[in-house]
């Protein structure tokens, strides 16, 4: 627990601090500053060293360990990532340049992406490893490479650059094929939709108790049924093995510092619309309130239901950011409100990392190759 505490922390930090460099530079000539440079470098080398973090690292190792010795993977892959992880194992290196380079790849799309947000790189930074960020871009690598493209998207929906926009998403599903759903985004008006706090808030509140209570889950017990009548019994029975799984995520710390983020970014969305009068603010702040909620109120139904929804966590990180620097501009870095968003926001993985202490298959504690007697 200390060494895991001691690296995050450091991690952390020198994200913050390499992030506060490269908030100052006018990037309109070059993108890959010293600082940026810097902040890769960081991520990237902490990735790729990184030992069993994320649910399906062990799965990713496989993969690569079998591409290395000319296997038929176990597990099927889009093409471009089979070919680019397939060029990385029969150039002869190692699988922690193979974690590093998709780290590498994440984190390089994601502050592209929001190199005309500079100001937004230092809390991007501190609350992409300390909250719960992190764990999962090292869990679904491919389809986080996928949210950090789709943070450059979002300007060529603000741009209106459909030609543009397309050629990304047909990339992108060579990466992961359910980069096709990030064409239904593009057409959504990008309008201040929740433009009251109040009413957001209930809302926000309302989809959590719905989602505890499972009301979703309860009222989908007429798929089945259907399916079979139409003459589907093999995806009737498929679903009814996927909804008798155990998915119940109730309220613990975790997800109470989670709401409690998400209500204080919900309260000074007002404000906060006033200082960033742009679309990209607008467009992220509709992603972010679509994300939290329909996360909460499908959260005891089913993965298959969470995960495409991944594709709209990048701007629950992006609307984190800009909550704190928002209150730091406005009230300095002592103030109770600025400190209570920033303990909140960034409390997550530690309080993750104790309640995995005593769990033998736990995946989010740092443990590094280096340190591992039986590699």
């Amino acid at each position: 627990m200390f060494f895991s505490t001691f690296v995050y922390l450091l991690f952390a930090g020198s994200m913050f601090l390499a992030g506060k460099q490269a908030s100052g530079i006018n990037y309109n000539n070059r993108f890959f500053t010293s600082p940026i440079i810097a902040a890769i470098f960081i991520f990237t080398f902490i990735s790729g060293l990184r030992y069993g973090v994320g649910v399906d690292y062990f799965s990713y190792l496989k993969y690569f360990q079998q591409l290395q010795l000319n296997e038929t993977p176990n597990f099927k892959m889009e093409p471009l990532f089979m070919q680019l992880s397939d060029l990385w194992a029969k150039a002869g290196f190692g699988y922690v340049f193979f974690f590093g380079f998709w780290a590498l790849i994440q984190i390089s799309l994601f502050y592209y992406g929001l190199k005309n947000r500079n100001y937004l790189y230092p809390f991007i930074g501190l609350v992409l490893v300390l909250g719960p960020y992190y764990l999962s871009w090292m869990n679904g690598i491919r389809q986080i490479v996928v949210c950090c493209a789709f943070v450059i998207m979002a300007n060529y929906i603000v741009d209106r650059r459909f030609l543009k926009y397309l050629i990304f998403v047909l990339i992108c599903s060579l990466i992961h094929k359910s980069a096709v759903l990030l064409i239904i985004f593009y057409f959504i008006p990008i309008k201040n939709f929740f433009s009251n706090r109040y009413v957001s808030i209930v809302i926000l509140l309302l989809c959590a108790v719905l989602g505890q209570l499972a009301v979703i889950r309860d009222s989908l017990s007429f798929v089945e049924p259907v399916l079979e009548f139409i003459g589907y019994d093999d995806y009737a029975e498929g679903f009814s093995d996927i909804m008798d799984r155990d998915t119940t995520r109730a309220y613990g710390p975790r997800r109470l510092v989670l709401l409690a983020t998400n209500l204080m970014i919900v309260w000074f969305s007002s404000e906060m619309k006033t200082v960033y009068q742009d679309k990209y603010f607008t467009l992220s702040y509709n992603m972010f309130f679509l994300y939290v909620c329909l996360s909460d109120l499908l959260s005891n139904v089913s993965m298959l239901f969470i995960r495409p929804l991944m594709y709209l966590s990048p701007f629950a990180l992006i609307m984190t950011a800009y909550l704190l620097t928002y209150l730091k501009n406005k009230y300095g870095i002592y103030n109770c409100i600025f400190l209570i968003a920033l303990i909140l926001s960034c409390s997550y993985l530690f309080l993750d990392n104790i309640a995995s202490l005593n769990d033998p298959n736990e995946r989010s504690l740092y443990k590094s190759v280096l340190f591992e007697p039986d590699l």
